[in-house]
């Protein structure tokens, strides 16, 4: 595979052994070669020459696609790590909901976490934050603002896993 020119059914093999020569598992080697195998099709779409030096390019950027979103995926926690939580059938959903809450937090910075948990749950004005954390009144909600939208990708993608 050396500056020549390969259909796609040539480079299946080649990019799950690129994977797995990496230490990728079996499994996820299979949903890598995949993800290439698809980004190979819309290049020939493109008109894009399938070359050694271009496959591989393909492949690092599905690893580091990979790797960037096992990265964002927040832990889990187990159930045994929750035992503060006193969860009976009437306050059930008061815990399923903090649980949420604190997950969505946790994808915030610590000054962002700090702006939004003055502003909405210590119903804290941004002039005052700004004064508290020594900063201008419009840097405070911008930064507001953008951590709010963060929690509404969040939120839209399912997050918390519902």
């Amino acid at each position: 595979m050396n500056g020549a020119i390969f259909t796609i059914e040539d480079c299946r093999e080649f990019a799950y052994q690129w994977f797995v020569h990496r230490g990728i598992a079996s499994s996820d080697a299979d949903d890598m070669t995949q993800h290439v195998l698809l980004r190979l099709h819309r290049a020939i779409a493109r008109g894009q020459e399938l070359t050694h030096a271009y496959i591989i390019a393909c492949c690092h950027s599905v690893l580091n696609d990979h790797l960037r979103q096992r990265h964002r995926e927040l832990p889990c926690v187990s159930l045994e790590a929750c035992d503060n939580y006193c969860v009976i059938e009437k306050g059930y959903e008061d815990a399923e909901t903090r649980l949420l809450l604190e997950q969505a937090l946790a994808l915030l910075s610590e000054r962002e976490c700090a702006i939004v948990t003055m502003h909405y749950l210590e119903e804290l004005p941004f002039a005052l934050i700004a004064e508290r954390l020594g900063e201008p009144t419009e840097r405070v909600k911008k930064a507001c603002q953008r951590a709010i939208r963060k929690l509404q990708k969040w939120a839209q993608s399912g997050g918390g896993g519902g």
